[in-house]
């Protein structure tokens, strides 16, 4: 039986877009991989194997749960675990890995470093590290003011070693003069700590905004999350200082036509009523909602202009685009197709509600902008029921569990 809806993820974009951003940056800057939240929800198994595959020099998550899961890609470069890991407990499965430098954990101030003192006891080798400073994210990390001293106490650990040293910017996407002070307080604490700083130790500070901020921004590497997946630009405020071009967008979401009806002028359309029709208009309901991850910030009042809006083949091979009427419901939305030919929405009829055209409005931060959000939001909060289908460069493969958590040979099906 055909899955209602589906989300094909087009693994041959990921190694295209390393290849863009390698081209941007220039081969003397290396690329760390960000794959949190299960790669936004894309499959971090999969898209860390085509990663790998690219030359990516470090990958990035969030939790040690989240670099096991990377590790299963059997990926040949470091892990690093942003969040502060405090208890040996945490690092359950991770101790190999660890011990053999593939996995690396940040610091986030200077009662950290005795905890992860404790860490490398238990597994029995010195721990890469990388020391987070604070320049004005106010987030995680170590204060400013703190960081000379917590770099030097990493340097005089004999348990611990200074993988990487690193910032985050805040504000890159736009605010150049903030970014710019930021870049000067990293410049004043990487002058203050040189002494400490060993020569492989990796110094990072740009995210996928500060990459198109400018080069003073890449360092040694650059931490991208967005970019990989053909997605950013668009977010961006004002014309990018060094521009990532021609970016191919990881995903594509279709779905397919449950119903279709036509109803008379003045007819109110779903709950509330909030959109009513003007004149005799068809409407198609399709087989997605929020609980899919569509935003019920796209649903349309009657006197707004269209938010959300879908891709229908029509017969000669081009794609129109009718908009979503009335309020996105848990697992359907209406869509106005009175516009389109009469033969083209029909029962069963496939429908693209995300595209890979990025001047098309269903293009995922056009959808996001419309919707309030961000592309990081509506990538991860994409939906557990929606079936999954992986385009490599042998063949397509379907992937149904809600999150990529198994091996990569196990996890696909030829189909």
């Amino acid at each position: 039986m055909q899955p209602l809806s589906r989300f094909e993820i087009d693994l041959t974009a990921v190694r295209h877009n390393v290849g863009r951003i390698h081209r941007a940056i220039g081969d003397a800057v290396g690329i760390c991989a960000v794959l949190k939240a299960d790669a936004y929800g894309l499959g971090a198994v999969r898209v860390a194997s085509q990663l790998n595959r690219a030359g990516v020099d470090m990958f990035a998550v969030y939790t040690p749960q989240q670099a096991q899961v990377v590790l299963r890609a059997r990926v040949s470069r470091p892990v690093l675990v942003l969040t502060p890991v405090r208890e040996p407990a945490a690092i359950d499965g991770l101790e190999g890995a660890l011990a053999a430098d593939m996995v690396h954990l940040a610091v986030h101030d200077r009662s950290h470093i005795t905890e992860l003192e404790r860490i490398a006891a238990h597994v029995g080798g010195r721990l890469g590290v990388h020391v987070e400073a604070d320049t004005g994210m106010a987030r995680g990390g170590v204060t400013w003011e703190a960081s000379l001293d917590v770099i030097r106490a990493v340097h005089d650990s004999p348990h611990l070693h200074l993988a990487g040293l690193y910032a985050h910017l805040a504000s890159a996407d736009c605010d150049a003069t903030y970014t710019c002070e930021q870049a000067q307080a990293f410049d004043a604490l990487l002058e203050r700590a040189r002494p400490a700083i060993p020569d492989e130790c990796v110094i990072h500070e740009a995210s996928t905004f500060g990459v198109l901020r400018g080069r003073r921004h890449h360092r040694q590497m650059v931490r991208v999350g967005l970019l990989w997946a053909g997605y950013g630009p668009e977010e961006y405020v004002g014309r990018p200082e060094c521009p990532v071009d021609d970016l191919r967008p990881i995903l594509r979401w279709t779905s397919r036509i449950v119903h279709v009806k036509t109803i008379q002028a003045s007819t109110r359309v779903g709950y509330g009523g909030i959109w009513r029709a003007a004149r005799t208009t068809r409407l198609a309901l399709v087989g997605v909602g929020y609980a899919d991850g569509y935003p019920a910030a796209l649903s349309c009042a009657d006197d707004e202009p269209a938010k959300g809006e879908l891709g229908f083949r029509l017969p000669d091979g081009t794609t129109a685009y009718a908009p979503v009427v009335g309020r996105v419901s848990m697992d359907q939305i209406t869509v106005d197709v009175t516009d389109l030919p009469m033969d083209t929405p029909v029962n069963g009829a496939e429908v693209e509600v995300v595209g890979r055209d990025p001047q098309a409005p269903n293009h995922l931060p056009t959808l996001a902008r419309r919707a309030g959000t961000i592309t990081h939001e509506l990538l991860c909060r994409l939906g557990p029921p929606i079936h999954r289908t992986y385009i490599t460069e042998q063949t397509a493969c379907r992937f149904a569990p809600a999150h990529d958590t198994s091996s990569p040979v196990a996890a696909h099906e030829q189909p």
